[in-house]
């Protein structure tokens, strides 16, 4: 796109000289004290002692284990002397929209704020996120953090506060309970014409999208899906009336990988179905070692039938503290108007993709 058909939004003469630039091994400790910042605001961070073996542990998750992808922003102003100033974590996600990315972390260090590294690299993900072709880039933010909450809304970020996550800490032992008169299959898009029948029953609207939901590789394999059909006394399997689907999430607090489960559909909101459903990801977890957490996000138009189906598994609403989150995202115009904030820069140049 040329720069002539964009209204630039005006941006520091710094960025000039920012670089993002992936995660090394020579930038290990540097991004592991950007995380450690933010780690220190919701009471996270570790003593001092084990910092350097959290730094190598977190820094062999993202290099070598894959478990969520990394990049940092770098002032060359000075070119034999680059100083590091924000610190990016994300990773593949999918919502019943389409496929997009999860930001985990954005931190600019304390000393360097306000000078626009954080838009830049805001721009940063939304270029790889297009680059993709993803629809949307989400993730959560400290209800009671007015300056991050105002800082997303300036970059055209939605707030969503009719969703709400919560998290269950300890994944249960991979024992399900099963159901006589529910069968579940787990399936990928080779069975895509069954899930678009259900989400037809539901009546939510089939678009381009929603296929690509289908086609979302997260983390390189199918998104899990699992649909619950009823089942007759003599074991033929009938209609569906239930589907869940998740993706791998990953924790830099506690270099954890666990499980984020992002849609959850029953027939007449029926909660024993929600709830065996919940169950048939545990085995998933056990057998990925996606251990870390659950996490799952409920809408308002949900929480009164599924909220105490997630109470008796254990979850808690995700707060740290007294601080809730808050669910942000930017999609489609937003996310191509800020990919274009420095005109047709390519930011993501040395980046992987």
């Amino acid at each position: 796109m040329s720069r002539s058909t964009h209204n630039l939004v005006a941006f520091p003469i710094h960025a000039q000289n920012f670089r993002p630039h992936p995660l090394t091994k020579l930038w290990q400790q540097a991004f592991y004290d950007l995380i450690q910042e933010q780690a220190e605001q919701h009471a996270f961070a570790p003593p001092a002692v084990e910092r350097e073996r959290e730094a190598e542990a977190l820094f062999d998750a993202i290099t070598y284990q894959k478990q969520c992808e990394a990049f940092l922003v770098i002032d060359t102003t000075i070119p034999r002397r680059p100083v590091p100033l924000t610190a990016v974590t994300y990773y593949d996600a999918h919502n019943g929209r389409g496929a997009g990315l999860y930001l985990e972390d954005i931190v600019t260090t304390k000393h360097e704020r306000g000078r626009g590294a954080g838009s830049f690299a805001l721009a940063t993900l939304a270029q790889l996120a297009l680059k993709k072709r993803y629809h949307y880039v989400a993730w959560e933010c400290a209800a009671h953090n007015a300056v991050a909450q105002n800082f997303y809304t300036y970059h055209g970020a939605l707030r969503h506060n009719d969703q709400h996550t919560w998290r269950q800490s300890q994944v249960p032992s991979a024992e399900t309970i099963a159901s006589p008169d529910l069968t579940f299959r787990k399936l990928s898009w080779g069975n895509h014409e069954q899930l678009m029948t259900f989400f037809e029953q539901q009546g939510t609207p089939l678009h381009e999208n929603q296929r690509n939901l289908l086609r979302c590789k997260a983390h390189g394999e199918d998104p899990l899906f699992i649909v619950a059909r009823e089942t007759t006394k003599r074991g033929i399997e009938g209609d569906v009336v239930g589907m869940a689907s998740a993706y791998p999430s990953f924790s830099t607090f506690r270099i954890v990988s666990g499980m984020h489960i992002s849609n959850l559909y029953v027939q007449d909101n029926d909660p024993q179905i929600a709830a065996n459903l919940l169950r048939q990801f545990t085995p998933l977890q056990h057998q990925k070692n996606l251990l870390g957490h659950t996490d799952i996000t409920i809408a308002d138009r949900q929480k009164e039938w599924l909220n105490p189906v997630v109470t008796g598994a254990g979850f808690e609403p995700l707060a740290y503290g007294e601080d809730k989150m808050i669910v942000r995202s930017l999609h489609d115009s937003a996310l191509h108007k800020l990919a274009c904030r420095y005109g047709n820069r390519n930011l993501i140049t040395h980046l992987s993709y």
